[in-house]
């Protein structure tokens, strides 16, 4: 039940502008959003108008961020209760558990990254005739990467048993490795083929864009960016319910939000563009480009990578349904043991089914959910 009380001003209230535009930095900085500037560019866009479109939905998400947080910081209240206003008791239920759901396939999505780049760094170590000795499971799945995503869960699992108030010494601790692995892989792009030509060659349509006009794809771009923050669109007073002021989550979303967004989405349609040129096909997933480094700087990559989307799902993706499903029986679950159900529904997602193409990724996955979030809210 403490869990779902206000938290009242004082020692409690420590996130400030600085720890909210870290978190929302770490955030961004991630597989997902790397992911959709590729994807995005697929739909039939520029590079420019990919950039505007994800940029127009990076203003309106920070917008829209900072006006849902602010009950949070004025009744330090978590969404569960907040949605109560709205839609009653039973009605609250619905939203928040209709939220969660789209959280564990965010969790599962961000997850399944993780594994997969510690999978590919292993594989570039030791071979992937030893890594697949093991057996296959099917087209996209053998053992051993099966064994990384379960061990990859223990670890959410371990971060659950500390408890929330703990992970901001986490999130100042990732951000700037994330900053520099991305700036890194950026450089690595460049090595590969001039920007220009890279991002040419990223514009190429392929057999899966859009056919007519462009506002249709470019209105896909605006939704994807929107959409993939979503459920933090909605339940963002989760988070600013430790802020001690309006202006520190205005000013620390402001921040955080928009420039790592985009920064990230530019350097994805970057390396998918140089990746064409340099193997003939684009990489849009993260983890496929440590396959093609030197293994040690494969390892440390696929561990920057892994340990950054760790803390993501923690902050984005797992308290969300944690504090939704205890919403159903505050009295009765707990924050720990709530955690550990929201993982196993992950693993049920089967992401390495769910989570196959690049377009369906766009379309069906950030755009379509985004239709039932956006409702909501």
């Amino acid at each position: 039940v403490e869990d779902l009380e206000p938290t009242p001003q004082g020692p409690a209230r420590t996130w400030t502008w600085v720890v909210f535009a870290c978190a929302w930095s770490t955030m961004m900085v991630n597989t997902g959003t790397f992911s959709a500037g590729a994807a995005t560019l697929s739909l039939g866009l520029s590079v420019h108008e990919t950039l505007a479109g994800q940029a127009v939905g990076a203003f309106l998400l920070a917008v829209g961020l900072s006006l849902n947080a602010a009950p949070g910081v004025k009744y330090g209240i978590p969404f569960p209760v907040l949605a109560r206003s709205s839609f009653g008791s039973g009605g609250a239920h619905f939203c928040t558990l209709t939220r969660g759901a789209v959280a564990i396939m965010w969790l599962s999505f961000q997850s399944w990254q993780g594994a997969l780049g510690l999978y590919a760094a292993l594989v570039r170590c030791v071979g992937k005739e030893s890594v697949q000795y093991w057996g296959k499971l099917g087209a996209e799945l053998d053992v051993v990467k099966l064994t990384i995503f379960l061990a990859y869960l223990m670890m959410h699992a371990a971060l659950i048993q500390l408890g929330f108030q703990k992970l901001k010494r986490a999130v100042y601790w990732t951000l700037p490795g994330l900053i520099i692995g991305m700036a890194g892989i950026a450089v690595w792009a460049a090595t590969l083929s001039p920007i220009s030509e890279a991002l040419e060659a990223a514009e190429e349509k392929g057999p899966d864009h859009i056919e007519g006009s462009k506002a249709v794809a470019f209105m896909a771009a605006v939704n994807s960016s929107l959409g993939s923050w979503s459920t933090l669109l909605l339940n963002v007073c989760d988070l600013s319910r430790f802020s001690p002021t309006q202006k520190d989550q205005v000013w620390g979303q402001a921040v955080g939000v928009p420039v790592p967004f985009l920064a990230t989405l530019f350097v994805g349609m970057w390396v998918a563009g140089a990746t064409k040129v340099a193997f003939g096909s684009a990489v849009w997933q993260l983890p496929s480009i440590f396959g093609h480094w030197h293994p040690v700087i494969s390892v440390l990559g696929a561990l920057v990578l892994s340990i950054g989307t760790l803390v993501v799902n923690i902050l984005a993706n797992i308290l969300s349904p944690i504090n939704d499903i205890m919403n159903l029986a505050p009295k009765r679950f707990t924050y720990r043991g709530c955690g550990f159900f929201v993982l196993l529904l992950s693993f049920a997602v089967c992401p390495w089914w769910t989570f196959s193409g690049k377009v369906s990724f766009v379309l069906s996955f950030l755009s379509g959910y985004a239709m039932v979030t956006g409702a909501i809210a």
